[in-house]
């Protein structure tokens, strides 16, 4: 196999000091401090295009755009508005109603979970137990069949231990 070369200390002063002190940001462009950008393994100088002033403001910018489409999207699909959902999260103590746990992503929502057809609201679910209600269609004959297949009982097949056979 061949090896990349790696740059020797001396090779990477050159490169630091050939580097300006300054750059134009993508953004504002103003020419500011190397110190005001943020750090990137990927850029050439190491640091980002755009200086944290406009980095911040874009953040700001997509989180209320992402508050607002949240917002628009709960009163869309279920009729009711965020505080009515902040007051459901508050009831749940901001647990799924199933499985009593926060949700894993921080970013997500507890999902709003409805009956189809009625189109009435049951509470709210973390992510995985919405899937798994969804899949099996609400149908509560099918959650029982499977929580009756969970349960502990005999097993029915065997693993041999001497020949990694199935033995009945």
């Amino acid at each position: 196999m061949n090896e990349v070369p790696h740059a020797t200390t001396e090779q990477l002063q050159v490169i630091k000091d050939s580097l300006p002190e300054k750059v134009a940001c993508k953004t504002c462009h103003v020419s500011k401090p190397l110190s005001e950008f943020n750090i990137s393994r990927t850029a050439i100088n190491g640091r980002v295009k755009y200086c944290r002033e406009c980095a911040n403001k874009e953040r700001r910018r997509r989180h209320r755009y992402s508050f607002e489409r949240k917002s628009w999207s709960l009163q869309r699909k279920f009729n009711i508005d965020l505080e009515q959902y902040q007051a459901l999260f508050k009831q749940q103590n901001g647990l799924c109603a199933i499985c009593q746990k926060p949700e894993k992503v921080q970013s997500r929502m507890l999902s709003v979970d409805h009956d189809h057809k009625t189109g009435v609201i049951r509470g709210l679910l973390c992510h995985r137990c919405n899937l798994g209600i969804g899949y099996f269609k609400d149908d509560v004959s099918l959650l029982q069949a499977a929580a009756k297949y969970l349960s502990p009982k005999p097993s029915l097949v065997a693993l041999s231990q001497d020949d990694d056979k199935l033995i009945g």
